[in-house]
């Protein structure tokens, strides 16, 4: 049986054939791998940018906590000073006092600082 071709023409085909498969393969595999090492940065970009702003954000919030906190023992403190021209201290009322406005609890004090003691008439 005589074939129509040399073998060898039908080896080279094959090894040509081959090598651009191969070829076609590696320029696609690299193709790939730029596209998603593009994707991988585009993406690892904006994940940094949102934690960027998110922790921004933070900070504000928190230097707005900061100022508030303050702000809201001043006017509690108010509070009960204003109660307190109505009404003289008592350590019941003064813890529901305390809880009832969120605090961990009130302390009277006089004008040097030291704790408020009325004063008792003296027998």
């Amino acid at each position: 049986m005589k074939l129509p071709f040399p073998p060898r023409y039908f080896v080279t085909s094959m090894l040509l054939l081959s090598a651009l498969v191969a070829l076609f393969v590696v320029f696609v595999a690299r193709r790939t791998q730029r596209e998603l090492s593009s994707q991988l940065e585009e993406k690892g970009l904006v994940a940094a940018e949102a934690l960027e702003t998110s922790s921004r954000d933070a900070i504000l919030s928190n230097t707005l906590m900061e100022e508030m906190i303050p702000q809201r023992l001043l006017d509690k403190a108010w509070l009960v000073d204003q109660l307190l021209r109505f009404r003289p201290p008592n350590p019941e009322w003064l813890k529901h006092l305390a809880a009832a406005n969120g605090l961990a609890r009130i302390d009277v004090l006089d004008r040097d600082g030291r704790p408020y003691a009325p004063h008792r008439p003296r027998p």
